[in-house]
């Protein structure tokens, strides 16, 4: 994982951003709670534990639309997931082209309207 935030970091994802409660996401930057669905996602990195698989998170190279500020947001996804993790990626709207979405939410989605 710290090789892919350096990587974002170099390519100007310097800031952070955070899961906040309700299924938003808050700026470090300017401190705005936004939905998911106004933030620009310019790309998505897929990473899973090399000595356990189920340790699944994504880092994601997002654009604030209030402070314009270039950030990178790690969430979990599958079965570690939390319920406003959850909430995110369900409402996320890639913008760009390359930005690839776990295949693992719908699933994780579903499970969490059941139980």
């Amino acid at each position: 994982m710290t090789d892919v935030l350096a990587q974002y970091a170099d390519a100007g994802f310097a800031g952070d951003a955070f899961a906040a409660s309700g299924g938003e996401i808050s700026c470090g930057t300017c401190s705005s709670r936004l939905p998911p669905g106004r933030v620009a996602i310019e790309g998505i990195r897929r990473l899973e534990g090399a000595s356990d698989p189920s340790d699944m998170a994504a880092v994601l190279a997002m654009i604030c639309p209030v402070c314009q500020t270039k950030a990178t947001l790690v969430l979990k996804f599958g079965p570690e997931a939390s319920v406003d993790e959850i909430a995110i990626w369900q409402h996320l709207s890639p913008v760009h082209p390359t930005a690839e979405v776990p295949d693992h939410l719908e699933e994780a989605a579903r499970h969490e309207s059941l139980g």
